[in-house]
């Protein structure tokens, strides 16, 4: 991987629209798509981040499978270890006229 590993380019990917729509509707919402949900701090603790990777790396997470491989982790990983970088949004592709 060829620069910095970022949210979007990287790590958003990892996740299909299912873990994401599943997730959100927890009681207690996990917001994988939102870079500000992933950052939640307490003291020095990434806790949205630490939870989740605890979760992929045990296979809990996504739920019902397939556990990730260790690549997919390692991506997660390099995120962090990279300062958590967000890289730019995706653009929608303009919908095409009738």
């Amino acid at each position: 991987m060829a620069g910095p590993t970022t949210f979007y380019e990287h790590v958003l990917p990892l996740f299909t629209d299912m873990d994401i729509e599943c997730m959100a509707s927890r009681r207690t919402p996990v917001l994988l798509a939102s870079y500000d949900w992933w950052l939640v701090k307490d003291d020095d603790i990434y806790t949205n981040y630490e939870n989740a990777l605890d979760r992929v790396t045990s296979g809990s997470m996504p739920l019902g499978g397939p556990r990730w491989e260790q690549a997919s982790i390692d991506v997660l990983i390099a995120w962090k270890n990279g300062g958590f970088q967000r890289g730019p949004e995706p653009v929608d592709p303009p919908e095409e006229e009738a």
